[in-house]
Formats: structure tokens, sequence, C-alpha cells
């Protein structure tokens, strides 16, 4: 070998062992590394080990300053722009987020987010037949798809067609039960409820009814006349394998609306021979309380009276809100207001009524289906169209 060879194999020896050094130089602190490049570590622990590098060492260019953060994107509006109440006069601190027509009119509708479920009764042949239909709200269109079976049932009433009433209401538990109902002219009827699909829906015979709602999935509360063998003018209490009894008593001559708010329940009646409606407002605390010692609450003495009108078309509770008006000459709703309460206690005192919308044009509002504490669906009446408008606080 000659001395040059020798020299170059020399020369890249040496440079490789001193490469070789570096490199095991570089790794011999095995937790200064894993500080540098293990992004679950604390931000203390990473910026210390820039700080070990020095400004330019190799971390001090790959932490973002603050104004480099990324910060999480704004919520996004559930409004929809091209959307009004028109020819309804919406308020403005509500917006529409969707608007859409129905192919048949329901006699009662609820909302749970982007879930629509409608109730009609059937009294084109007998034995007449009740339904209740799940419809989901596609985001993007605003359009409601297509209706699948939910709860059906058969009435066993021998009245004709003219004689017989889908009831106004469609509760919805938390669990999904829900509860559908008619009376006939004799003001008997009866009750059906049950979860999706069941085969067999849970019945009880009430005498009238006017609204129902669902306090948990095991209890329906029935503002009505009586129901089975327990009678009189209230709100009672319907539980499987127990008999039904009534939990507010003093409530008016005939049934009135409820509403379920997050800490109240609103329940209402007519009163005197002119028929006044007034709903009252009982916490859930006490409400609860009664149902499990079974002792009724009157609505004289442990209600608080939250509003009055001559006649109210429809209520429900938005939060712990209710949302009500009064009538115009044709018993439809001459505006819809909204009225804030506060507990303290178990004492409710209502706020200032807000107007949420004012009819307009011929339309109006024909039901109400509260859905959380900002979100209402609204059954349109008078525009031409079978319609649902959901609305929600901005």
């Amino acid at each position: 070998m000659s001395r040059h060879a020798l020299s170059a194999s020399t020369s890249i020896t040496l440079v490789a062992a001193a490469a070789a050094t570096l490199l095991l130089a570089a790794c011999s602190d095995d937790t200064k590394v894993a500080k540098k490049y293990d992004f679950s570590t604390p931000d203390a622990a990473v910026d210390g080990a820039a700080a070990e590098a020095g400004a330019d060492g190799p971390l001090a260019d790959t932490h973002p300053t603050p104004d480099q953060q990324i910060t999480p994107d704004a919520p996004v509006s559930p409004c929809n722009p091209a959307l009004d109440l028109k020819p309804l006069t919406l308020a403005p601190a509500y917006c529409v987020v969707y608007r859409f027509t129905l192919a048949a009119q329901p006699d009662a509708i609820n909302l749970a987010g982007e879930e629509l479920l409608t109730y009609a009764l059937d009294k084109s042949a007998a034995p007449f037949s009740g339904s209740v239909q799940l419809r989901l709200i596609d985001t993007v269109s605003g359009k409601p798809g297509a209706a699948s079976p939910y709860l059906s049932f058969t009435a066993s009433t021998a009245d004709a067609a003219t004689k017989v009433f889908a009831s106004n209401f469609l509760p919805r538990s938390a669990g999904g039960f829900v509860a559908a109902s008619y009376t006939d002219s004799s003001f008997a009827g009866e009750i059906f409820w049950g979860d999706k699909g069941i085969k067999t829906p849970k019945q009880v015979d009430q005498a009238s009814n006017y609204d129902a709602v669902f306090l948990d999935d095991t209890t329906l509360l029935v503002n009505g006349a009586g129901i089975g063998a327990a009678a009189g003018q209230g709100v009672y209490v319907i539980q499987e394998g127990k008999a039904a009894w009534r939990v507010i008593t003093d409530i008016g001559e005939l049934s009135g609306h409820l509403g379920l708010g997050q800490s109240v329940l609103f329940a209402g009646g007519a009163f005197g021979t002119s028929y006044e409606n007034k709903i009252y407002a009982f916490t859930l605390a006490e409400l609860k309380a009664a149902i499990v010692a079974k002792t009724a609450l009157s609505a004289a003495t442990a209600g608080d009276l939250i509003y009055t009108a001559s006649y109210i078309p429809d209520a429900a509770a938005l939060g712990d809100s209710l949302v009500a008006g009064p009538p115009d000459a044709s018993y439809g709703f001459q505006s819809v207001k909204r009225v804030p309460v506060t507990v303290s206690g178990n004492n409710v005192t209502a706020g200032a009524a807000t107007t949420l919308v004012t009819p307009a044009g011929g339309g109006n509002v024909s039901a109400l289906a509260g859905s959380g504490s900002k979100r209402l669906g609204l059954l349109l009446s008078g525009t031409g169209k079978i319609e649902i408008a959901v609305v929600e606080e901005k």
C-alpha cells in the first residue's frame, strides 16, 4: 500500500471516529433528549430544554410565541340568515334555524335537537289508530328526512269520527319514552305511552286530558279530570304498576297546560265561571318530594302564579321560562311571550314578559314545542302551508 493510500485511509478512519464520538456525546444524556423532543412533556420542561440548548439551539425556533398560539374556532351560529318567520315577526334576540313544510297536518309535535316527532290520529276507518313518527332534520339542507315509526296504538272508542279528538300533547322523556292520547264526546279516552318500537304500548283510561309531560322515564304527569278510578280536576301521576293519583289540586275547574322546565313545573287550569286561564309554577324539588311522600300540592298554597290570560292557546317551557301568550279574537295567539322565572327555595318568581313572536299577515302559531333552554319549535298556521319553524335565542 502506498503512503498516499495509507494517508487517505487514515483520514477517513479519523473522520469516522470523530463523528462517532460526537454522536455518542449527543446521545449520552437520554433524559435531555427526551425533554427536548417529547411533546407530551409540560411546556416548562420544553422551555428548559430550549434554554439549555441556547438561543440558537435546535428548539429555539420551534416553540410558538404567544402570538403564534392556535386559538379554538369561534362557535358556529345555528342561525340560517336565508330564513325568516314572515309574515310573522320574530323578536331580534332570536333567529330561525330551520323552516320546512310537512305533507300532512300533525295533531301534536315534539322537538329534541334535530329530532322531530309528530303525532296524528287516523279517523278514516274504525277502529281509529294513532301513530307517532320520527324525522331527523338534516343540518345541511335544513329539511326533515323520511318518517320512521316510533309508537302506534288502536283506540277502543266506539264514537263516530266527528266526536273523537286527538290530544294536542306529545311529551318525550330524556330516555325516549313518548305519550299520545285522544278523548271522545263523553270526555273519556285513553293515554298510550312507551319507547321507540314498542309493540304494545302501556295504556290507561282517563277522564279528559289536556296536557302531559314526563317527569322522568317512569313518571308521566297528566293535567286532566281523572285517571282510572281517581277523579277530580288536577295534575295526576302515572307510574307503571301503581294506581294513578292526583299530586296537584285546586288548579281550576277545567284542565290547562303543563310545561317541564329545568327546575320548575308549569301547570295551568281554567278558573271560575269565566274560565280565566292561569299558570302556576312548582319547583321540581317540592314536586318530587310530594310524589315520594304521596302528598298533594295545592296550587293555592304551594303554587306561584306566573301568567294569567282570558285564554292561553298553548304553552311550553324553554329552560326555566314559560312560553305562552294571550289570545286573539279567533283564539289563536295575539302574541307569543316568554316569561322568565327565578327560583329561591320553593318560591318561584316571574320576571318581566317579553314578546317572542308577533302574528301578522294572517300567519299565526298553533302549537309550541320547547327544546332545551334556547330552542323552540313552532307549528305555524295561516301561511297556506303545513309549516314548522325552529327558532333559537341568539
